[in-house]
C-alpha cells in the first residue's frame, strides 16, 4: 500500500509480519534492493517514507530476498520479469505546502507597522500609505498616465 501525504511525501506500507528484512526497490532508486530499507512496526506493517518529485514511478517490495508486487498501489505495469506496482506522485499545490513561521524580527516589525497604521489619522498619514477603495477597477488612459523617474521614487517625491 502506498499513500501520498499532505506534505507531498510518499509512505510505502507492506504487511509482512514474519519477514526479517524488507526494502522498497523501484525506478526512483535504480531498482537497488538495499537502498531503501523499511522499518517494521509492532503491528506487522513495514513502512518507508520518502519525498519524490511529481511523476509516475514503478516499484516492488523485496522481503527476505523475494520480490512482491503491491496490488493496492495506483496501478500495475507488466514487464518481462512480472508485474510492477505503479506509483503516481501528484504535485504539491500551494495551499498544501507547509507554512513556516516568520522570523521573530519580522513578526515584531509587522506588529509595529499595524499599530502605527491603526493609530494614524488619514490627514497625518504619508501620502503613499493612504489607499482609496474603488468600487470598480478603473484604468488610467495612456494620455493621463504620468511617468515617474527612478530618481524621484528614490528621493520620495
Amino acid at each position: 500500500m502506498v499513500t501520498q501525504k499532505p506534505d507531498g511525501s510518499v509512505e510505502f506500507r507492506f504487511f509482512r509480519p514474519e519477514a526479517s528484512h524488507v526494502t522498497v526497490a523501484g525506478d526512483f532508486n535504480g531498482w537497488h534492493q538495499g537502498s531503501f530499507p523499511m522499518i517494521r512496526g509492532e503491528d506487522g506493517w513495514w513502512r518507508y517514507r520518502i519525498s519524490l518529485s511529481a511523476g509516475v514511478y514503478q516499484f516492488r517490495y523485496v522481503a527476505d530476498g523475494v520480490w512482491y508486487t503491491d496490488y493496492a498501489a495506483f496501478g500495475l505495469e507488466r514487464t518481462g520479469l512480472g508485474w510492477n506496482s505503479v506509483l503516481k506522485v501528484d504535485p504539491i499545490l500551494p495551499e498544501q505546502m507547509p507554512i513556516s513561521k516568520p522570523p521573530e524580527r519580522l513578526r515584531s516589525l509587522t506588529a509595529e507597522l499595524a499599530e502605527l497604521l491603526a493609530g494614524a489619522r488619514p490627514e497625518n498619514r504619508p501620502q503613499e500609505l493612504v489607499l482609496e477603495k474603488l468600487s470598480t477597477p478603473q484604468r488610467i488612459a495612456p494620455e493621463r498616465r504620468q511617468h515617474v523617474s527612478e530618481e524621484a521614487v528614490l528621493a520620495g517625491t
